[in-house]
């Protein structure tokens, strides 16, 4: 149904497929625009990203046509389409509305590569209540980016930042501390009695970048620590998030866990069966394993992986 809105080249979105087989999934190396798309196809692209009626969203999930807006996506970064960069935005609540990876792992890239003219509607973003901690998170990557991508933007992107850590009182500590680890990749020295007083208010999740000694040493206002390391990893990474949704998060883990179990017992069934019927005809046979769907893990089960590493970072440093 979802095919007969478009028409043309931009049709050929729709029927792309899955970007994690080939040619597509190194993002960065297959060329859509040799293909044949250029800036006049930039608004139907955007009507891909909006997605107004939900039909790409409803898709059937083995459909070509639920990849559509991943590709329509890479198309607009590759054209660094401004006119894309609001609706790209708007993408990011994708995170926390419908635990969205593949939002989370590419958006905040596309929106870098668009460049300098999208500080000012991420600025926007950020400041908007409405909008998710992951999302803000999102849109922060962008800046991040830009800010090392184009050295004259750093001023501007600094700015930004240190003005939506200004409401730390106010906005979640998850958000806070994602704002201070984006001032120190600036070395943003100037910004130091700001991120104290974060810290000071106790709304900053210092499991995501240590402590504000840790931050003085990073930003080298500091040798060495004057206190005792405090031990920021959790016992449970999972803390992190609501118990109740948890629960049912584990329930549906073990549901596939139990799922995985039953296929690799009947694989293994078939090998004995095969490894016995090999012993009596001499003929070969060819026992196709199960592939288990990476985008069906879950979200919260990644961000806890995601603390992980990043403790081990700040241990090398």
């Amino acid at each position: 149904m979802t095919s007969t809105i478009y028409s043309g080249l931009v049709a050929k979105v729709l029927g792309y497929g899955d970007i994690r087989k080939s040619p597509f999934q190194f993002h960065e190396y297959y060329d859509y625009l040799a293909d044949g798309f250029d800036r006049s196809h930039v608004p139907d692209l955007i009507r891909i990203l909006n997605d107004d009626d939900d039909e790409l969203a409803d898709a059937d999930a083995d459909s070509s046509e639920v990849w559509a807006q991943s590709h329509a996506w890479r198309i607009l970064r590759q054209l660094r389409a401004t006119e894309a960069i609001v609706p790209l935005l708007h993408l990011l609540r994708y995170i926390d509305e419908r635990d969205d990876d593949w939002v989370q792992e590419e958006v905040p890239g596309v929106l870098a590569q668009i460049g300098p003219a999208v500080l000012g509607p991420a600025a926007d973003f950020l400041a908007d209540p409405e909008n998710g901690v992951w999302a803000c998170v999102g849109a922060l990557t962008a800046i991040e980016e830009i800010g090392k991508e184009y050295p004259e933007s750093r001023a501007r992107c600094v700015q930004i930042v240190s003005q939506q850590l200004e409401q730390f009182a106010v906005q979640d500590g998850i958000l806070n501390a994602a704002l201070i680890d984006c001032l120190t990749e600036f070395k943003a020295v100037e910004t130091a009695p700001l991120i104290k007083q974060a810290f000071a208010s106790g709304n900053v999740e210092m499991t995501l970048h240590g402590d504000w000694e840790d931050v003085q040493i990073e930003l080298g206002l500091l040798a060495e620590r004057t206190t005792a390391e405090q031990n920021l990893i959790w016992e449970n990474p999972f803390d992190l998030f609501d118990s109740d949704e948890l629960s049912d998060d584990w329930d549906d883990w073990d549901e596939e866990d139990d799922e995985e179990d039953d296929e690799e017992d009947d694989e293994d069934e078939e090998e004995e069966d095969d490894e016995e019927y090999q012993a009596d005809a001499k003929e070969p046979r060819i026992i196709q394993r199960a592939e288990v769907d990476p985008v069906k893990k879950k979200r919260k089960r990644k961000e806890a992986e995601k603390q992980r590493r990043i403790q081990r970072k700040r241990k090398k440093k």
